[in-house]
C-alpha cells in the first residue's frame, strides 16, 4: 500500500482520535478526582501559623491583605474568607486579613511593618510553587524544597 500525503493525513486524524479516545476511556489523563476538605478556623493565629494550618489541609492562601486593628494584635489574622468550617474542594484559596495593630500617632514606619508582616506569606507562597513544580516534575518527584523560616 503506497501512503500519499492525502492517506497520510486520514491515517493520522485516525490515529489522534483513537488517542483522545483512549486518553478519556482512562480518565482524561491528568484529572483528579476534587477532594471536599473543611476550612480551617485561622483568625486570631500568628499569620505564619495560619499559612500552615491552611496548607496542612491542602488548601492554598489566596489573596492577602492588612489593616490596623484595635483589638487583634499586629501579625495575627483578623478575619478570613470563606469562614471556617465551611467545605471547600482541595487546592481552594483561603484569603487572609492581617492585622497592623492599632493605628498609632508615630505611624510612619506603616510600609516596612507591612513588608514584614508579608514576608512569611511570601515564604509559604515560593513553598507552595515548588511542591506543585515537584508533583509535576514526576522523575524529579523525590526533590524537597529547603526553605526555612
Amino acid at each position: 500500500m503506497h501512503f500519499n500525503r492525502k492517506n497520510r493525513f486520514h491515517y493520522s486524524l485516525i490515529i489522534s482520535a483513537f488517542c483522545l479516545l483512549l486518553i478519556n476511556a482512562c480518565g482524561g489523563g491528568n484529572k483528579e478526582e476534587s477532594v471536599s476538605v473543611t476550612v480551617p478556623d485561622v483568625v486570631g493565629l500568628h499569620q505564619s501559623v495560619a499559612i500552615s494550618n491552611i496548607i496542612d489541609v491542602k488548601l492554598t492562601v489566596g489573596s492577602t491583605s492588612i489593616e490596623n486593628s484595635e483589638t487583634v494584635v499586629g501579625g495575627h489574622v483578623i478575619r478570613q474568607t470563606p469562614a471556617s468550617g465551611i467545605s471547600v474542594t482541595e487546592g481552594s484559596p483561603i484569603n487572609l486579613v492581617i492585622s497592623l495593630g492599632p493605628v498609632t500617632d508615630n505611624d510612619t514606619d506603616g510600609i516596612e511593618t507591612s513588608l514584614k508582616l508579608m514576608q512569611p506569606t511570601m515564604v509559604m507562597a515560593i513553598m507552595m510553587a515548588l511542591r506543585t513544580v515537584n508533583k509535576q516534575m514526576s522523575p524529579l518527584s523525590q526533590i524537597r524544597p529547603m526553605v526555612s523560616m
